[in-house]
């Protein structure tokens, strides 16, 4: 897009269509719609939505990232009249709306590979994947340069459908002279075009190099792309919530460092399809990290059903609708508070700082050019801190409305959570 600092003042959605609700489609999402504008998105971001490979397939429904057509809109989820529907019913809510690519590898008995399989990856002469465990699909074949434009056509009509942009699946395996050529003729069509990269774990884009098959860095992948995923620090995450957050020190510390190497943003998520559910871990006082992670730099994430705190995964291979009706203890009234502070320029001047984490407390800073935005998230019990690097004077903390005075001892009690200028 043209400004991507822009994203760092907005909340993105994730839908899985054909789990979202009782008609497994189009509809589901459509309807939905006010409550998901009302919890504070700005982007409603599609799971593939694509015909399913039956060759291989895993499970009775498939994964939706084994794509057999990039053109043709799954039947079951509503084909593509239902699909322009949603699309229009999101402009006109006032959201964007983006969809899931999975441009690495394709279904084992797509339309491309009927074509022609020249277009893909090889193994000892035969069609086949980088990934063993992928065994849905086969590999593209990037070095093939008659693919280039076979793709960036099917890419351009589904910009043409009325999307804002795309979610690309593993786009480190992708080499960046297609990424520079699809994004060049993307722009000719929609010139705010919205590029969200999940880029791989390090162990992972190593692990293609050894094959001797290119593997764009995060700083290669930020030339197209305005966000990508943070699996760069995705071990530091694990560990944090393994650890019920006694290891948070360390993903703070990452996120920070992650301020210095690139000045593009990062996706802040606790959960997405590909992980266990955040609730599941039974950490302590939860609320507050759901608030540290819309708190800190870059476009927080929200996968769907993660705002009423569902534990169950929804499985990628069947037909396992997220139950909304069994919700436990409800996030949405929080993302509600913390979509208006999201919106504040500091995040957008991006001048971060973990100042301290400490004793279940963790105190992060925004330098702004008149005060400073601060975010105390308690983990503990109530504390009590005295923090001499504050102007006294009348404060209202932002995430309830409620004031309170910072005095000549700068004496400041927190609860669980207290986000305020100063």
């Amino acid at each position: 897009m043209k400004n991507p600092n822009e994203l760092r003042n907005m909340v993105l959605y994730q839908v899985f269509v054909r789990q979202y609700g009782m008609n497994h489609n189009f509809i589901d999402v459509k309807n939905d719609l006010p409550r998901i504008k009302e919890m504070g998105v700005d982007i409603l971001y599609l799971m593939p939505i694509f015909t399913i490979g039956e060759k291989n397939r895993k499970g009775s429904f498939g994964s939706p990232y084994a794509i057999y057509d990039y053109n043709q809109i799954d039947p079951f989820l509503g084909g593509e009249e239902m699909l322009k529907d949603l699309i229009k019913a999101t402009h006109e809510i006032g959201m964007k709306i983006i969809v899931d690519l999975a441009l690495n590898h394709t279904s084992c008995d797509a339309t491309l590979l009927q074509e022609n399989e020249d277009y893909y990856y090889h193994k000892d002469g035969e069609v086949f994947r980088k990934c063993q465990d992928w065994s849905d699909v086969y590999d593209l074949d990037y070095n093939n340069k008659e693919l280039h434009n076979i793709i960036i056509n099917k890419v351009c009509n589904l910009l043409k459908l009325g999307f804002d942009g795309f979610r690309m699946d593993v786009c480190s395996l992708i080499p960046m002279d297609f990424w520079h050529e699809l994004h060049k003729e993307l722009v000719k069509i929609n010139d705010d075009v919205i590029m969200i990269g999940e880029s791989v774990h390090p162990e992972f884009r190593d692990y293609i190099l050894k094959l001797g098959v290119e593997a764009p860095s995060d700083g290669e992948l930020y030339e197209v792309f305005d966000c990508l995923y943070q699996y760069d620090i995705d071990a530091s995450m694990k560990n944090m919530k393994d650890s019920r957050l006694k290891k948070i020190g360390d993903y703070l510390k990452d996120v920070e460092h992650q301020q210095i190497l690139f000045s593009k943003p990062k996706l802040r998520y606790l959960e997405n399809h590909d992980t266990e559910r955040i609730a599941s871990y039974n950490i302590p006082k939860l609320h507050s990290l759901h608030a540290l992670n819309h708190f800190l730099p870059g476009l927080p994430f929200i996968y769907n059903g993660e705002e009423y705190g569902i534990k169950h995964r929804p499985d990628l291979f069947e037909l396992d609708r997220i139950k909304f009706e069994e919700k436990r203890e409800d996030y949405f009234t929080l993302y509600k508070k913390l979509y208006p502070i999201k919106k504040m320029d500091y995040f957008k001047i991006n001048d971060f700082k973990v100042i301290s984490y400490d004793n279940n407390v963790i105190i992060l800073r925004y330098k702004g050019k008149k005060k400073n935005l601060y975010g105390i998230f308690n983990f503990g019990n109530d504390k009590i801190l005295y923090l001499d690097y504050l102007n006294e004077g009348d404060m209202v903390n932002l995430i309830n409305k409620k004031p309170f005075t910072i005095g000549q001892d700068r004496r400041v009690v927190v609860k669980d959570i207290l986000i305020f200028e100063n």
